[in-house]
């Protein structure tokens, strides 16, 4: 996912100036879960946007997605890191962790010269496999 987030970030005013759609939006100071309006409140406002369709466990997938999605809505991208308020702007790629001995995860210069030049950080969240997940394994 592509994620914007800022403090003082007036998230609306932002969203309006983009072609590309959030597919998740909050505001500060906001409930942070719908279903209970009572519970925490959001810290800052942000966005999210799909960069890549694809499963946790296809992270060279998700490299191609993303490396394409960001030639795509580089204008916009461009526009979200200079507009005011914004803090962060991260490509985050949903990864899920093997449970191997060792695990690595290849970002090519491509992708790197494009995050670079666009000026936004990359983000790698690993998760544990669901014991699910293994017993799915298992019976392969």
């Amino acid at each position: 996912m592509f994620r914007v987030v800022g403090d003082d970030l007036e998230i609306d005013a932002l969203v309006e100036k983009l072609k590309m759609e959030p597919y998740r939006l909050w505001r500060k100071g906001e409930p942070r879960n719908w279903r209970n309006p009572g519970g925490k409140t959001s810290e800052c406002s942000g966005a999210c946007f799909t960069a890549s369709e694809a499963e946790m466990t296809e992270f060279s997938t998700q490299v191609t997605d993303a490396t394409e999605f960001l030639k795509e809505h580089r204008e916009d991208i461009e526009i979200i890191v200079a507009f005011p308020g914004v803090e962060e702007a991260a490509l985050d790629f949903g990864i899920e962790l093997k449970r191997d001995f060792l695990n690595c995860d290849y970002l090519p210069p491509e992708l790197l010269r494009l995050t670079g030049t666009l000026n936004i950080a990359i983000e790698l969240s690993h998760y544990a496999p669901t014991d699910e997940d293994d017993s799915k394994k298992d019976e392969s």
